[in-house]
This record gives structure tokens, sequence and C-alpha cells, in this order.
């Protein structure tokens, strides 16, 4: 394939990863008057019939008692949960309102918060991109190619912490090396 056909493609590609359509069908999901997602129309209504929403179909509400049970409410809706517990907040850097498991996020349509570290290596011929490649047991992309380390931001934990933490067990980076990370 030619160099400007491959430029196409991923400009192509780009183009449709940046043209959802949001909130998409879904319902608007508040936590008072916070707006923290968008909810499927069949989770509101399981949600509903649970007596942690009211919706008045464009919008749904938690409860105040829903709160702190969001991860046991998906559990219920039949939502597999993966055992990682994510703050919700209205806005990344705002407070917490609650937490829920990481399997749920995208049924929620939270705000879910990642890290990602490439690493970049001088050598005298320039700068080099060090790649990491995904484990050939990986249930998600196989032996594909990935940044050197990422991972999401668990309830209580810092991006930075995260990081540490992530650059440890995927990449076997120690904690010094991996706090000279550059946030861009």
């Amino acid at each position: 394939m030619a160099p400007d056909a491959r430029l196409a493609k991923l400009l192509n590609h780009i183009a449709a990863c940046h043209s959802a359509v949001l909130p998409g069908g879904r319902l608007a999901l508040y936590a008072g008057a916070d707006l923290i997602g968008y909810l499927k129309p069949d989770l509101a209504a399981r949600l509903t019939a649970a007596g942690a929403l009211s919706s008045d179909g464009k919008r749904a509400t938690l409860t105040k008692s829903a709160l702190p049970r969001l991860t046991g409410l998906a559990a219920a809706a039949g939502i597999r949960l993966r055992g990682e517990i994510f703050d919700v907040r209205a806005t990344v850097e705002g407070p917490v309102l609650a937490t829920l498991d990481r399997g749920a996020l995208p049924d929620f349509g939270v705000i879910g918060v990642g890290v990602h570290l490439n690493g970049l290596v001088r050598r005298a011929d320039g700068l080099h991109l060090w790649v990491g490649k995904r484990a050939a047991d990986k249930k998600l992309d196989p032996g594909k190619l990935d940044h050197l380390v990422a991972g999401g931001v668990p309830a209580g934990f810092s991006a930075l912490d995260t990081l540490i933490k992530e650059a440890e067990e995927e990449a076997s980076l120690p904690a010094e090396l991996a706090r000279q990370a550059v946030p861009i």
C-alpha cells in the first residue's frame, strides 16, 4: 500500500473515532445535580424497577441510597464485573460521588480515567519509541503492539500512583524511573 493510501486510511479511522454521537439514545445520568454519565435505557429500566433511579425518559437520577451500592446494582442487572473499583465523578478532577466496578463503567457511561506511558530512548541516530507487546494469553488483543505501560486509575489512586504501580507490574520498571514520567 502506498504511503498516501496508508495515511488516508489512518485519517479515515481517526475521523470515525471522532464521530461518536452522544448520548446516542442513552439517558443522561445524574447524581443529584451532577451529570455523571449516560445510561443505557434497558439498564435504566432495571434500576428504576429496583427503586434506585427515577427517570422521565430523557433524564435519570440515582437515588441517594443507590450511590453507595452502584456495583451491587450493576451485578444484579447482569453486568460482568471485573473486581476493580473506580471513582465516579462528574468531571475528571471533581469530587468522588460514588464508586463503581470497572466492568460497569461503559453501561453507566461514566468517566473512566487511565494512564498510558510511552518510553522514549535517545540514541546516537535520534529518538526511538520503546514499544510494548501484549502477552499472547491476553483476552483482549493478544500479541499486538501496545503502550509500554497502561492501566485504569482505580478508586483512591492518583494518576501517578497508578503509573508507578502499573510500570512495576507490566514492565518491571522501578518506581524511581516511573516517577520521571512527564505528563503530556
